[in-house]
């Protein structure tokens, strides 16, 4: 297994969202002070959005009205195999109009996380690797 080349494969459109639609934490990027930040975040996603809780004071509400792009992944490091998706969209405080939030997993941050932001995504992409 060492010694195999990796095969990587792209992922068509809708396996890249249900990929991104079967995980709570991602890495989201986006520019603060004229810098990229990734930050880890918790969201949730449905219907072609991913929402993200944010707390009080964080760096991430300086996302809003910018391009931001989140990235989840697996990987198995033994087998040197797994896959990843980017998902890239303008981030905005959500709104009434944007209706019912799906549902999160528990928070990985102490505190209320009292904001609410959103995702439509407007293009994702991703790549499996696995060994020939």
């Amino acid at each position: 297994m060492a010694g195999s080349l990796p095969v990587v494969r792209e992922l068509s459109d809708s396996a890249c969202r249900d990929l991104l639609g079967s995980c709570e934490v991602g890495r989201l990027a986006f520019v603060d002070d004229g810098y990229p930040i990734i930050l880890p975040v918790s969201y949730g996603y449905r219907d072609g959005r991913i929402w993200i809780r944010v707390g009080a004071g964080s760096k991430l509400a300086k996302a809003p009205l910018s391009p931001v792009s989140l990235e989840v992944d697996e990987l198995d490091l033994t087998s040197r195999s797994g896959w990843s998706v980017l998902a890239k969209g303008v981030a905005r405080w959500v709104t009434d109009e944007d209706g019912a939030e799906p549902p999160f997993g528990p928070a990985w941050r102490p505190g209320p996380l009292p904001g609410r932001l959103v995702v439509k995504v407007n293009h994702v992409s991703g790549r499996r690797f696995d060994r020939a």
